[in-house]
């Protein structure tokens, strides 16, 4: 499973030791890692990039990218890592819905970071979460995990429960009408059905996308 981790830790050393120890697992195929940073959050809450191996967001399809092209998506001039914790947004390889997944994990990461420490954020393929967890054990390095695909999954089903919360909204109001304003309603409950049926094909082409890389 591809999971977007960010893993802090309170001094370098134990950073340094940390990505190291990612590389490890990297090289000998028991993780894949895709793009790879190592930041510092400083006392006055900016984010310093200490080190990033990835593609940049030039090298990456203009449509259709996945879960893989999280520095594309993000293209921040730090790189995606970076990107997710700063705000910095260059979109325009990436799916209309990214924004919201990753302004949700960016969230969570910087509650995590205290001021003065460091972190790896790390997109990669990992069976499962033992092996991360407990090389990062030693180095006390305290891990946010989030599953991109699960992560999309809840974004989908948070937009199709609000679509259905305003059409039945509506349905309700369409009842209750005068007849003078009913064709009004109607046409709004209409452009909602629209909307939805558009967004349920979005969803559908997302997972032909996904299953084909």
């Amino acid at each position: 499973m591809e999971n977007l981790i960010c893993t802090t830790f309170q001094d370098q050393a134990s950073a340094l030791a940390g990505f190291e120890k990612l590389h490890e697992l990297d090289q000998i195929g028991d993780i894949a890692i895709y793009n790879i940073a190592l930041v510092q959050k400083k006392v006055d809450g900016s984010l310093v990039q200490l080190h990033h191996e990835g593609p940049e967001g030039s090298d990456l399809p203009a449509k259709g990218a996945i879960a893989g092209s999280l520095i594309g998506w993000l293209a921040g001039p730090l790189g995606a890592a970076l990107g997710l914790l700063t705000g910095v947004a260059a979109g325009a390889a990436g799916e209309d819905d990214f924004d919201d997944v990753a302004q949700q994990f960016a969230d969570d990461a910087k509650k995590q970071m205290a001021p003065g420490s460091f972190a790896i954020l790390l997109d990669a393929e990992e069976d499962s979460d033992f092996m991360i967890d407990s090389y990062m054990a030693p180095f006390h390095g305290v891990i946010l995990r989030s599953a991109i695909r699960d992560a999309y999954a809840a974004d989908d089903r948070k937009q199709w429960d609000e679509l259905n919360a305003e059409i039945d909204e509506e349905e309700k109001e369409l009842s209750a009408a005068v007849d003078k304003d009913k064709a009004a309603v109607k046409a709004r409950i209409d452009a909602l059905k629209e909307k939805q049926a558009r967004l349920k094909e979005k969803i559908v082409q997302k997972v032909k996308a996904r299953k084909k890389s």
